[in-house]
């Protein structure tokens, strides 16, 4: 599988077949974005697999081809590259990528099953919250944005609520997660809870 790696300057991503992304290049642009990151299959420019914006050229590093040599051997493992290559570490794209993180539980299994165990896709996290909350989708929204926002009141829910005999919500959803640096280890008394 081959992909087409790019650094260009605004302006030529701009005039290139990209147009379906102008909108968002004006915005980049406005807030200071020089040069924009693309990567596309190499048999189809308009099959877009990652772009983001870079202001620095100096420190943007570039590696998808790079993994797709070495880690990829069929979509889902591409998918999973494509999902997290804007947000994570090269070391922990590759973690995902190379482990896999089995659960003794067969709900968390399955539902983990296309990123190797790991909490990835906003979906993965919003069926967790409608299976444990019995929510409806736009509830479960609101509970992924909140938690991506660190809303306390969201941290304290999920950290008294019992997900199985051996841990919390909060507890599985930081154990399943690629970076949990990102989220403090907490515990029910962490927190003082108002009558």
């Amino acid at each position: 599988m081959h992909v087409i790696e790019l650094l260009l300057n605004i302006d030529d991503a701009k005039l290139l077949a990209f147009t379906s992304k102008n909108q968002l290049f004006n915005e980049w642009k406005k807030s200071g974005t020089r040069y924009v990151h693309i990567v596309h299959h190499k048999e189809n420019m308009d099959d877009i697999l990652h772009f983001s914006s870079v202001i620095n050229i100096e420190e943007h590093e570039m590696y998808f081809q790079d993994f797709v040599n070495r880690f990829i051997h069929d979509s889902r493992s591409l998918n999973i590259l494509a999902a997290a290559y804007q947000f994570y570490s090269k070391d922990a794209i590759k973690k995902i990528l190379t482990t896999t993180l089995n659960d003794t539980n067969e709900f968390v299994n399955n539902l983990l099953k296309e990123s190797n165990g790991y909490l990835i896709y906003k979906y993965q996290f919003e069926e967790l919250m409608k299976f444990k909350f019995e929510l409806e989708q736009d509830e479960a929204i609101v509970y992924r944005r909140d938690w991506n926002k660190k809303v306390q009141n969201l941290f304290r829910k999920l950290i008294i609520t019992q997900f199985d005999d051996n841990r919390t919500l909060y507890d599985l959803i930081v154990e399943k997660s690629v970076s949990n640096q990102f989220y403090p280890m907490l515990s029910k008394t962490d927190f003082k809870f108002h009558q």
